[in-house]
């Protein structure tokens, strides 16, 4: 096979990256190519052309390189993330890093593969065949929420719906019930879910229901700590309502989704129903 310039392969965690990367290794060897693995942090000014590097880059903007993104589902990456020990929350936190920052490699013009495919096509390699370790088949309860990450790159157009089990509350509640009491002194309601977005426009329409007993001022906010825009509205009559906020992401962060009461209360609830949340055309 001819001779190519450098292969730079962002891998996304899973159960199956440990098979896929012996036989890119050993395809490698055949060759008398370079093989490395790399992890976020580390230089890549060390490989010569002819050689593959597989890893998770935080620096992907070699541009001698051809880029692959090997990505998978997102149950997948949940399942080995909290088989490693995460909590759900911090797996939640940790592959929403992953998959957006794979996305935005893509989005740069990585060619996108998966690893639930029979093969990776490599440039002057040809076709390495999967075998080894499999990702388990069992679906992940909070994949929904990654839906947007299902396919790579998210474009504008790409939605998503999060549902009341992505957030956290003040207080623990039972089974399906979110609905929050809004006696008592002013205070954070509820935030979330903390799912990493790549950049762009990203839009957040929230619905839910709201019982105030005179007033309840509320301050609500999209983005990433306190670098976030903000709607504060007073509610009087009861009803279901549907508030959107739309804010520009520069770089991958995490995405936080949050209703504080400004006020004190006597009485009243608010119960959220789901926050939709889709990438809008870039301004």
């Amino acid at each position: 096979m001819q001779s190519f310039k450098q292969v730079r392969i962002f891998q996304v965690p899973t159960a199956a990256v440990s098979g896929w990367r012996a036989q890119i290794a050993e395809a490698c060897a055949r060759a008398g190519w370079e093989y490395a693995e790399i992890q976020a942090g580390e230089t890549l000014d060390d490989f010569n052309d002819n050689s593959v590097v597989v890893g998770w880059f935080s620096d992907t903007g070699d541009a001698r390189a051809h880029w692959i993104v090997h990505t998978a589902s997102p149950s997948h990456v949940l399942d080995l993330l909290i088989n490693d020990g995460f909590d759900e929350r911090e797996a939640v936190y940790h592959a929403g890093l992953r998959l957006a920052i794979a996305s935005t490699v893509a989005e740069r013009g990585a060619a996108v593969a998966y690893q639930s495919d029979p093969s990776l096509k490599i440039p002057g390699l040809g076709h390495v065949e999967a075998v080894g370790e499999g990702s388990s088949a069992c679906a992940n309860p909070r994949a929904a929420a990654f839906a947007l990450y299902d396919r790579l790159p998210t474009l504008p157009g790409t939605r998503v719906a999060w549902g009341v089990d992505m957030f956290t509350y003040e207080k623990d509640t039972q089974g399906d019930d979110r609905r929050i009491e809004l006696l008592g002194r002013r205070r954070l309601l509820f935030n979330g879910p903390n799912i990493a977005l790549p950049p762009g426009v990203w839009v957040a329409k929230a619905r839910f229901k709201i019982e105030p007993q005179d007033l309840a001022d509320l301050f609500i906010e999209w983005g990433h700590g306190a670098d976030a825009v903000y709607l504060r509205h007073e509610f009087v009559r009861a009803g279901k309502y549907e508030l959107t906020l739309s804010r520009t992401w520069t770089k991958v962060e995490p995405a936080d989704f949050r209703i504080s009461i400004m006020t004190s209360a006597l009485a009243g609830w608010l119960e959220l129903d789901e926050v939709i949340v889709e990438r809008a055309p870039d301004n």
